[in-house]
């Protein structure tokens, strides 16, 4: 009877080693299809240069002009270099596609009656000027707001201390400043789709309205707010554990991802400080680009496929997309 025992454990044993052979590993990969290009069953490398967006106004114009030049030398040679800007670049941008000042602007470009107190204690605070003595309160800050504008171009020895301004008068200054940006709104179109958008977790909303890939700097990771994001490419910057959030890629900086079956990824991320530091690497620069991965679709298998899409030994191979890398001889000069 011992034996008998002894026996059928043994058997258990041996049946439990075979069948942890094909336990399904849904919880730690997914099957992905892509659907932009072919990629080979090797690892890739995804990298990205993080650009730093300026402050003020002044600063963010010499940005645009450099961008500018990055995005016409990336349109005119079809070349594609993967950009980390923050949500609020990405907003700057869509203002001047509406041909409306950047968000930090706003408050100046807003009809003076309907700001609120805190706007007007905002004003008040950084612009220190004269105006009419018999001026009204709506008054007052038409005048602030012009002294803002006329500071900006360079002209501030034009603002009248005296003169009762209108909003007519700050539409036209305004104008002319956005028409001197229009260049920039345009040719910022020719490349968004090299973008991913630098969020936190307070302007997560903000940066998942842009249908764009998603940078997080954090070291703990809110799985159920970023399952509920629209946008499919998720990349942390942090020490955090890689797990698979259904039907998303989570990629993490200075890692290779293993969430993605058969499609290694390793994403590295440099910061650089102007557009024009990445002309040089546009001639250098083959490896995987953002709208390769954007777009793709999760293959939903039974659990009888899973499994065997587990097993490690005598795998079949299965049909894998190929990336297609293509060498240029020319250069480009600043």
């Amino acid at each position: 009877m011992r034996k008998e025992i002894v026996a059928a454990s043994f058997l258990l044993v041996l049946l439990g080693a075979s069948c942890d052979k094909f336990v399904p590993r849904k919880d730690k990969t997914q099957i992905v299809k892509f659907q932009n290009l072919d990629i080979k069953k090797e690892n890739h490398i995804l990298k990205l240069y993080k650009i730093e967006y300026p402050d003020t106004p002044q600063e963010q114009d010499k940005f645009y002009k450099d961008f500018e030049i990055l995005a016409s030398k990336m349109a005119i040679y079809k070349k594609d270099i993967n950009m980390i800007i923050p949500v609020k670049m990405y907003q700057d941008l869509q203002n001047l596609r509406k041909r409306n000042v950047r968000e930090g602007e706003k408050i100046y470009y807003k009809p003076a009656y309907s700001l609120d107190e805190s706007e007007k204690q905002f004003i008040d605070k950084n612009i220190n000027v004269s105006y009419p003595s018999d001026a009204g309160p709506t008054q007052k800050y038409i005048n602030k707001q012009m002294a803002y504008w006329y500071k900006y171009i360079n002209k501030e020895n034009l603002y009248e201390k005296n003169k009762y301004y209108t909003e007519l008068d700050k539409a036209k200054i305004v104008a002319d400043i956005m028409d001197s940006r229009n260049n920039t709104s345009e040719t910022s179109t020719l490349v968004q789709n090299d973008f991913a958008i630098e969020v936190d977790y307070n302007n997560l909303s903000a940066g998942n309205q842009t249908g764009l890939p998603l940078y997080i700097k954090t070291n703990s990771v809110d799985v159920e707010k970023l399952k509920a994001l629209t946008t499919d490419v998720i990349i942390v910057d942090g020490n955090i554990k890689e797990e698979v959030i259904p039907n998303k890629i989570l990629l993490i900086q200075g890692k290779t991802t293993k969430n993605i079956k058969d499609y290694p990824i390793t994403t590295e991320v440099e910061s650089v400080k102007t557009p024009l530091e990445l002309i040089s690497k546009l001639e250098l620069d083959n490896d995987l680009k953002l709208e390769d991965i954007e777009k793709f679709t999760v293959q939903n298998i039974s659990p009888i496929e899973a499994s065997k899409a587990s097993v490690r030994e005598s795998e079949k191979p299965r049909q894998k997309m190929n990336f297609i890398s293509i060498e240029s001889k020319w250069g480009i000069e600043k």
